[in-house]
Protein backbone atom coordinates (compact mmCIF):
# COMPACT_ATOMS: atom_id res chain seq x y z
CA UNK A 1 0.00 0.00 0.00
CA UNK A 2 0.96 3.66 -0.29
CA UNK A 3 -0.18 6.88 1.41
CA UNK A 4 -3.81 7.71 0.65
CA UNK A 5 -4.44 10.49 -1.87
CA UNK A 6 -8.19 10.93 -1.37
CA UNK A 7 -10.31 10.97 1.81
CA UNK A 8 -11.26 7.55 3.17
CA UNK A 9 -13.31 6.00 5.98
CA UNK A 10 -10.75 4.10 8.01
CA UNK A 11 -13.24 2.09 10.05
CA UNK A 12 -12.71 3.90 13.34
CA UNK A 13 -13.69 1.68 16.25
CA UNK A 14 -13.24 3.98 19.23
CA UNK A 15 -11.96 7.49 19.79
CA UNK A 16 -10.25 9.01 22.80
CA UNK A 17 -9.08 12.64 22.74
CA UNK A 18 -9.29 15.34 20.06
CA UNK A 19 -6.42 17.68 19.20
CA UNK A 20 -5.57 20.74 17.12
CA UNK A 21 -1.96 20.61 15.94
CA UNK A 22 0.18 22.89 13.73
CA UNK A 23 1.10 21.24 10.42
CA UNK A 24 4.68 20.99 9.16
CA UNK A 25 5.51 23.03 6.09
CA UNK A 26 5.21 21.17 2.79
CA UNK A 27 2.89 18.53 4.25
CA UNK A 28 -0.64 17.58 3.17
CA UNK A 29 -2.76 15.62 5.66
CA UNK A 30 -5.81 13.88 4.21
CA UNK A 31 -8.97 13.03 6.12
CA UNK A 32 -8.68 9.52 7.53
CA UNK A 33 -4.88 9.40 7.46
CA UNK A 34 -2.89 8.50 10.55
CA UNK A 35 -0.65 11.38 11.59
CA UNK A 36 1.92 12.08 14.25
CA UNK A 37 4.00 14.85 15.81
CA UNK A 38 7.64 15.32 14.81
CA UNK A 39 10.45 16.42 17.14
CA UNK A 40 9.50 20.08 16.63
CA UNK A 41 5.85 19.48 17.49
CA UNK A 42 4.48 19.71 13.94
CA UNK A 43 1.92 17.33 12.44
CA UNK A 44 3.21 14.95 9.75
CA UNK A 45 2.00 11.79 8.04
CA UNK A 46 2.81 8.54 9.80
CA UNK A 47 5.07 6.76 7.34
CA UNK A 48 8.39 4.96 7.01
CA UNK A 49 11.38 7.29 7.21
CA UNK A 50 9.50 10.01 9.09
CA UNK A 51 10.29 10.03 12.84
CA UNK A 52 7.09 10.94 14.68
CA UNK A 53 5.04 10.21 17.77
CA UNK A 54 1.68 8.76 16.72
CA UNK A 55 -1.22 11.13 17.38
CA UNK A 56 -4.31 9.64 15.70
CA UNK A 57 -6.47 10.25 12.61
CA UNK A 58 -6.94 13.40 10.56
CA UNK A 59 -10.52 14.69 10.85
CA UNK A 60 -10.42 17.19 7.96
CA UNK A 61 -8.03 17.42 5.01
CA UNK A 62 -5.40 20.15 5.46
CA UNK A 63 -3.04 21.09 2.62
CA UNK A 64 0.05 22.96 3.84
CA UNK A 65 2.10 21.96 0.78
CA UNK A 66 2.96 25.57 -0.03
CA UNK A 67 3.00 26.85 3.54
CA UNK A 68 5.55 27.18 6.32
CA UNK A 69 5.45 25.09 9.46
CA UNK A 70 2.59 26.28 11.67
CA UNK A 71 0.71 28.21 8.98
CA UNK A 72 -2.21 25.77 9.24
CA UNK A 73 -3.60 23.52 11.97
CA UNK A 74 -5.08 20.05 11.67
CA UNK A 75 -7.91 18.61 13.75
CA UNK A 76 -7.25 15.05 14.86
CA UNK A 77 -8.28 12.43 17.39
CA UNK A 78 -6.72 9.41 19.02
CA UNK A 79 -8.43 6.07 19.44
CA UNK A 80 -8.57 2.55 18.02
CA UNK A 81 -8.55 2.40 14.22
CA UNK A 82 -8.87 -0.26 11.52
CA UNK A 83 -5.71 -0.15 9.38
CA UNK A 84 -4.23 -2.23 6.58
CA UNK A 85 -2.04 -5.16 7.71
CA UNK A 86 1.13 -4.96 5.62
CA UNK A 87 1.84 -8.38 4.09
CA UNK A 88 -0.36 -9.87 6.84
CA UNK A 89 2.72 -9.47 9.04
CA UNK A 90 0.52 -9.05 12.12
CA UNK A 91 -1.38 -12.09 13.40
CA UNK A 92 -3.72 -12.65 16.33
CA UNK A 93 -0.72 -13.94 18.25
CA UNK A 94 0.60 -10.37 18.13
CA UNK A 95 -2.36 -8.78 19.93
CA UNK A 96 -0.88 -6.47 22.56
CA UNK A 97 2.35 -5.99 20.59
CA UNK A 98 3.72 -2.73 19.26
CA UNK A 99 3.31 -2.15 15.52
CA UNK A 100 4.86 0.35 13.13
CA UNK A 101 3.80 2.66 10.30
CA UNK A 102 4.56 1.65 6.72
CA UNK A 103 2.45 4.57 5.52
CA UNK A 104 -0.44 6.60 6.89
CA UNK A 105 -2.97 3.77 6.60
CA UNK A 106 -0.80 0.64 6.96
CA UNK A 107 0.82 -1.10 9.95
CA UNK A 108 3.61 -3.70 10.10
CA UNK A 109 4.93 -5.79 12.98
CA UNK A 110 8.55 -4.84 12.19
CA UNK A 111 10.13 -1.41 12.65
CA UNK A 112 12.44 -2.18 9.69
CA UNK A 113 15.51 -1.41 11.76
CA UNK A 114 13.97 1.71 13.25
CA UNK A 115 12.97 3.24 9.91
CA UNK A 116 9.26 2.97 10.69
CA UNK A 117 7.82 5.04 13.55
CA UNK A 118 5.67 3.34 16.15
CA UNK A 119 2.00 3.39 15.11
CA UNK A 120 0.60 2.03 18.40
CA UNK A 121 -0.56 -1.25 19.95
CA UNK A 122 -2.37 -4.12 18.25
CA UNK A 123 -5.87 -4.55 19.69
CA UNK A 124 -7.36 -7.03 17.21
CA UNK A 125 -6.69 -8.67 13.83
CA UNK A 126 -9.55 -9.22 11.37
CA UNK A 127 -9.06 -10.53 7.80
CA UNK A 128 -6.54 -8.22 6.13
CA UNK A 129 -6.99 -5.45 8.69
CA UNK A 130 -5.43 -4.76 12.05
CA UNK A 131 -7.10 -2.75 14.82
CA UNK A 132 -4.54 -0.42 16.38
CA UNK A 133 -4.71 1.83 19.45
CA UNK A 134 -3.15 5.04 18.13
CA UNK A 135 -2.12 7.95 20.31
CA UNK A 136 -4.19 7.59 23.51
CA UNK A 137 -2.82 9.48 26.50
CA UNK A 138 -3.28 6.39 28.64
CA UNK A 139 -4.12 2.81 27.80
CA UNK A 140 -3.31 -0.74 28.86
CA UNK A 141 -2.90 -3.94 26.92
CA UNK A 142 -2.09 -7.60 27.38
CA UNK A 143 1.32 -8.95 26.39
CA UNK A 144 1.70 -12.65 27.11
CA UNK A 145 0.89 -13.04 30.82
CA UNK A 146 1.81 -9.46 31.74
CA UNK A 147 -0.51 -6.48 31.60
CA UNK A 148 1.17 -3.22 30.75
CA UNK A 149 0.08 0.38 30.79
CA UNK A 150 1.20 4.00 30.62
CA UNK A 151 0.25 7.26 32.30
CA UNK A 152 1.04 10.84 31.32
CA UNK A 153 1.93 13.49 33.92
CA UNK A 154 1.96 17.17 32.91
CA UNK A 155 4.59 19.38 34.57
CA UNK A 156 3.31 22.98 34.69
CA UNK A 157 6.75 24.42 35.54
CA UNK A 158 10.33 23.13 35.49
CA UNK A 159 11.23 25.52 38.31
CA UNK A 160 13.71 24.19 40.87
CA UNK A 161 11.99 22.86 43.98
CA UNK A 162 8.66 22.18 42.36
CA UNK A 163 6.87 19.07 43.63
CA UNK A 164 4.00 17.49 41.70
CA UNK A 165 1.90 14.50 42.72
CA UNK A 166 -0.19 12.14 40.59
CA UNK A 167 -2.49 9.26 41.64
CA UNK A 168 -1.34 5.78 40.65
CA UNK A 169 -3.67 2.95 39.48
CA UNK A 170 -5.56 0.95 42.09
CA UNK A 171 -3.75 -2.23 41.00
CA UNK A 172 -0.29 -3.13 42.28
CA UNK A 173 2.13 -1.93 39.60
CA UNK A 174 5.84 -1.97 38.83
CA UNK A 175 7.19 1.14 37.10
CA UNK A 176 9.62 0.08 34.35
CA UNK A 177 10.49 3.30 32.52
CA UNK A 178 10.07 7.05 32.97
CA UNK A 179 10.41 9.40 29.98
CA UNK A 180 10.32 13.20 29.88
CA UNK A 181 9.86 15.88 27.23
CA UNK A 182 10.26 19.65 27.60
CA UNK A 183 8.27 22.33 25.77
CA UNK A 184 11.01 24.93 25.57
CA UNK A 185 14.76 25.45 25.87
CA UNK A 186 16.37 25.59 29.32
CA UNK A 187 18.45 28.75 29.70
CA UNK A 188 19.77 28.74 33.28
CA UNK A 189 21.13 25.24 33.86
CA UNK A 190 20.50 21.52 33.87
CA UNK A 191 17.21 20.23 35.26
CA UNK A 192 16.54 17.03 37.18
CA UNK A 193 13.27 15.16 37.70
CA UNK A 194 13.33 12.80 40.67
CA UNK A 195 10.56 10.22 40.89
CA UNK A 196 9.25 8.70 44.10
CA UNK A 197 6.36 6.47 45.11
CA UNK A 198 4.79 8.32 48.02
CA UNK A 199 7.91 9.56 49.85
CA UNK A 200 10.27 6.74 48.80
CA UNK A 201 12.63 7.69 46.00
CA UNK A 202 12.69 5.24 43.08
CA UNK A 203 16.14 3.71 42.60
CA UNK A 204 17.69 5.02 39.34
CA UNK A 205 14.52 7.06 38.99
CA UNK A 206 16.19 10.40 38.24
CA UNK A 207 16.06 12.06 34.82
CA UNK A 208 18.62 14.74 33.94
CA UNK A 209 17.68 17.27 31.26
CA UNK A 210 20.82 18.97 29.96
CA UNK A 211 20.59 22.73 29.44
CA UNK A 212 23.29 23.00 26.77
CA UNK A 213 21.68 22.75 23.35
CA UNK A 214 18.25 22.07 24.83
CA UNK A 215 15.13 22.76 22.79
CA UNK A 216 11.41 22.13 22.78
CA UNK A 217 10.80 18.45 22.13
CA UNK A 218 13.97 17.16 23.85
CA UNK A 219 13.35 13.76 25.44
CA UNK A 220 15.19 11.99 28.25
CA UNK A 221 14.49 8.83 30.22
CA UNK A 222 15.50 6.55 33.07
CA UNK A 223 14.89 2.88 33.89
CA UNK A 224 13.93 2.28 37.55
CA UNK A 225 15.72 -0.69 39.11
CA UNK A 226 14.27 -0.87 42.64
CA UNK A 227 11.77 0.78 45.01
CA UNK A 228 9.51 1.01 41.94
CA UNK A 229 6.53 -1.07 43.13
CA UNK A 230 3.22 0.46 44.25
CA UNK A 231 0.70 -1.74 46.08
CA UNK A 232 -2.42 0.05 44.85
CA UNK A 233 -3.46 1.33 48.27
CA UNK A 234 -3.92 5.01 47.41
CA UNK A 235 -0.29 5.27 46.31
CA UNK A 236 0.89 8.32 44.41
CA UNK A 237 3.77 9.25 42.14
CA UNK A 238 5.78 12.27 43.28
CA UNK A 239 8.01 14.20 40.88
CA UNK A 240 10.48 16.68 42.36
CA UNK A 241 12.25 19.25 40.18
CA UNK A 242 15.90 20.02 40.84
CA UNK A 243 18.84 21.80 39.22
CA UNK A 244 18.98 25.46 38.24
CA UNK A 245 16.35 25.51 35.57
CA UNK A 246 13.70 27.81 34.08
CA UNK A 247 10.34 28.41 35.74
CA UNK A 248 8.82 29.39 32.40
CA UNK A 249 9.43 26.01 30.74
CA UNK A 250 6.78 23.30 31.02
CA UNK A 251 7.18 19.58 30.47
CA UNK A 252 5.54 16.20 30.48
CA UNK A 253 6.47 12.78 31.86
CA UNK A 254 5.40 9.39 30.50
CA UNK A 255 5.42 6.51 33.00
CA UNK A 256 5.42 2.92 31.74
CA UNK A 257 4.42 0.14 34.12
CA UNK A 258 3.26 -3.46 34.28
CA UNK A 259 0.87 -5.18 36.67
Amino acid sequence: MANITVPRDNGRIMTDSEFSDPVKGGVKLIKGAMYGIDASGYAVNMESGTPAQARGEVLYTVDNTDGASGDLNVRGRSGIFKLHNSGTSISRADIGSECFAVDNQTAHLSSSGGARPSMGRVVNVDDSYVHVAVGPLSFSFDSAATKKGVMVCFIPSMATGGVFRYPLPDEAITITKIKSVINGALTTGDATITAAINSTAITTGVITVTQSGSAAGDQDECSPSAANVADGADDLLKLTLGGTNDATVTGCVLVEYHY
